[in-house]
């Protein structure tokens, strides 16, 4: 039975309702339909006004010609359109086209469910039983009066959401429906009835037949709402979709920096906190959503009690890239989005909140996905860890005011000249990889001010090059004995006694080969020295051990480390490498998953360095996991 009612608010535009008369005179009937009339109900703004007549599209047609200022469109976007039984017409002072639909009756769907099989129907009656929710199955009359065959209304004034007829055959028919009364429910703050919500949960499996545009879409507007991931989670939806959010309450961190404790209760309070920014965008949700997917693929067990989850943000943001782009994942992500959170995924941790290097915290802060990133690290923060909000205040701060002096040394110094890169191999005698670190030492000159112009900056380098020799490395790295290390990289790993002398929690060494070596992977034996023309055994590697009883002592000491590493790589061109760890079994673990880089900041903040001429590792760890 059809029920009808007076809206309570619905002042019409008067060239939709023009559009509408004309309709009516020739005989039709044509009827508000969707979005509209739930939003009046709701006292929403309203946004688009499509139409659902009995007219057929000839005839909508006829009567569109027929009226001044009103063009019924053509062309292959009309064409396709009009596969779905609807016709689109420009309106006078409408900057889209609207949608005038003749009322149809669904046979079923085609395509990876993108394509819809209707025939025409006879009534809004018919109409409204092949659509999804039965707040989104009413009609309103150019007069105002709304008809609603399937109380809609009512489940309004009641604050439910329901499918319309048999629950489990309209999400068969499009399972998209499921994912839409998802997004309602958590747009509105309306539960799901318990039929409908049952049928979604058993007949979640069937997401995996749409296509990767609709998921995208759909679901974005989902985890854009508060709540709206943890209802695709308790739905089953996500973990279909998403293999790495199987399981995700078996993953727990460590409560002095997760008190929510499980990956899953850090994302339900990570998008509980983003879902309150005002100025929060769509792909930001998204990229939230993918920050600390890597977590369960990098997740180690550790004997206190808890999950240790070393590279999860480097190692993500490779997963994205490989594992989601549109021919291996579930959705359909443009190019530059893909790009956009794998880049989020990949800084949102060390990157962003320990980086000091001006030249690099000014390129972040100037790409185009730092507010994306600022997003997700608002929501991963939750207003409580590293320092709570104060200390995100506190390091946007300090990022914004490193990245103005450099723009503002750029601006002084203008861009690098033409064929400069050219000038400086031939000047330095460079090639490969060492073309682009040199380019990136003279950047860092240049944007900190510390020279005038790029000519200059190459004059210091090369100046710093010649002056430095291998006895100046000695005097700058402040040893004062060599050791040789066999070729399975044996040596003074594992030196616990000189922990347990001084009674400290905390152990730095680092390993410096001499310059020409470089390391191999092998998994059984994690890493391996070699040199291009022969062993490791005659060779000299310099070993510096450090103890320090607070980790204020062991950060200045890495300061001053990594002061003689870059001193090195400016006077000796050639490879170095830095290995700092605690032990050799630790170093043979992290290596065997064939990881490109190995970090940790466990215990105190750990750095990353592979910026410069080879690359450096460096590792803590308390005395009672060694």
């Amino acid at each position: 039975m059809t029920n009808s009612f007076e809206a309570e608010s619905n002042e019409i535009p008067l060239n939709i309702a023009n559009l509408m008369r004309a309709f009516e005179a020739n005989g039709y009937e044509i009827l508000i339909v969707g979005g509209a009339i739930r939003d009046s109900i709701l006292k929403r703004p309203l946004k688009d006004y499509d139409l659902a007549t009995n007219a057929k599209p000839d005839e909508i047609k006829k009567v569109v010609d027929g009226l001044k200022g009103y063009r019924y469109v053509l062309g292959p976007k009309a064409e396709k359109s009009l596969v779905n039984l609807t016709s689109l017409v420009n309106v006078p002072n409408e900057d889209e086209a609207i949608e005038i639909t003749t009322y149809r009756k669904e046979l079923g769907y085609a395509g990876g469910r993108t394509k819809g099989i209707f025939e025409p129907a006879d009534t809004f009656e018919e109409d409204a039983k092949r659509r999804d929710l039965t707040i989104n199955a009413m009609g309103m009359t150019v007069e105002g009066k709304i008809i609603d065959p399937e109380g809609g209304r009512e489940d309004i004034k009641n604050g439910v959401i329901r499918a319309v007829g048999n629950p489990t055959q309209r999400f068969v028919e499009d399972p998209l429906r499921m994912i839409r009364a998802i997004r309602f429910s958590v747009k509105y703050g309306m539960p799901i009835e318990q039929n409908t919500y049952d049928a979604i949960v058993e007949n979640a499996d069937l997401v995996t037949e749409l296509s990767g545009r609709r998921l995208r879409d759909e679901i974005g507007k989902v985890i854009y709402e508060p709540n709206g991931y943890q209802v695709l989670m308790e739905t089953g939806i996500l973990p279909i979709l998403m293999p790495e959010f199987r399981g995700m309450n078996d993953y727990h961190h460590k409560l002095d920096y997760h008190p929510e404790d499980t990956l899953y209760n850090h994302y339900i309070e990570a998008f509980k906190t983003f879902t309150e920014l005002p100025n929060r965008s769509e792909l930001g949700a998204w990229s939230l959503l993918f920050h600390d997917i890597a977590k369960p693929q990098t997740a180690e067990w550790n004997e206190e009690g808890y999950h240790t989850f070393y590279g999860h943000d480097k190692q993500g943001g490779l997963l994205v890239l490989e594992n989601y782009n549109n021919q291996n994942g579930p959705f359909e992500f443009s190019k530059k989005e893909l790009q956009s959170i794998a880049w989020t995924t990949d800084n949102h941790l060390g990157k962003f909140w320990d980086m000091k290097k001006p030249t690099k915290v000014a390129k972040m802060r100037n790409d185009d996905n730092y507010p994306l990133l600022v997003e997700v690290v608002t929501g991963d923060t939750m207003g409580i860890r590293r320092g709570g909000d104060e200390a995100l205040a506190a390091r946007l701060i300090e990022i914004d005011e490193i990245t103005n002096k450099i723009n503002e040394q750029k601006a002084k110094t203008g861009n690098r000249p033409k064929d400069f890169a050219r000038k400086v191999i031939q000047e330095l005698n460079v090639k490969n990889q060492e073309i682009s670190i040199a380019l990136n030492q003279i950047e860092e000159l240049v944007s900190t001010g510390q020279v005038s112009s790029y000519d200059e900056a190459l004059r210091v380098l090369k100046s710093k090059r010649q002056s430095k020799n291998a006895e100046s490395k000695h005097l700058l790295t402040g040893l004062d004995g060599k050791t040789s290390m066999g070729a399975e990289g044996k040596g003074l790993w594992g030196n616990k006694n000189l922990l347990e002398a001084n009674n400290s929690p905390y152990y730095l060494k680092t390993v410096t080969f001499e310059e020409g070596y470089a390391f191999k992977k092998n998994k059984s034996r994690g890493f391996e020295g070699g040199h291009p023309d022969g062993g490791l055994n005659s060779s000299e590697i310099f070993i510096r051990e450090g103890i320090f009883t607070s980790r204020e002592d062991a950060m200045a000491d890495l300061d001053k480390t990594m002061e003689v590493i870059d001193n090195l790589t400016v006077s000796h061109p050639d490879k170095f490498y830095v290995w700092v760890s605690y032990d050799k079994k630790q170093s043979q673990r992290m290596t065997e998953g064939n990881q490109k880089y190995v970090w940790t900041n466990h215990t105190i903040n750990g750095y990353r360095f592979d910026d410069a001429i080879g690359t450096w590792y460096v590792e803590y760890k308390q005395l009672n996991k060694l």
